[in-house]
């Protein structure tokens, strides 16, 4: 079964690149003890400290549900729920 074809709402072309806004039907979020969080990585090199967010929502269930999974997974807990947001 195939994925159903997306509404795009706006398109926008540059010169090697199309960049387009499609509607979303619903909205998930990961979230810890029914908050919302944000994800932040630190990591270290020659020239200092490099912070990098990372994305915790999605239209798709199941890549907050993987996410969610991780993290309970790296921090030895079940606290991390993936909830709809939209």
């Amino acid at each position: 079964m195939s994925r159903p074809k997306p509404r795009i709402l706006l398109e926008h072309d540059l010169d090697n690149l199309i960049i387009q806004v499609l509607a979303a039907e619903k909205l998930w979020a990961v979230v810890y003890k029914g908050e919302p969080i944000t994800l932040r990585k630190l990591s270290w090199a020659v020239d200092g400290e490099h912070k990098k967010y990372m994305r915790n929502s999605s239209a798709n269930q199941a890549n907050c549900q993987n996410l969610a999974d991780r993290l309970n997974h790296w921090f030895k807990t079940t606290d991390f729920t993936v909830k709809r947001v939209l």
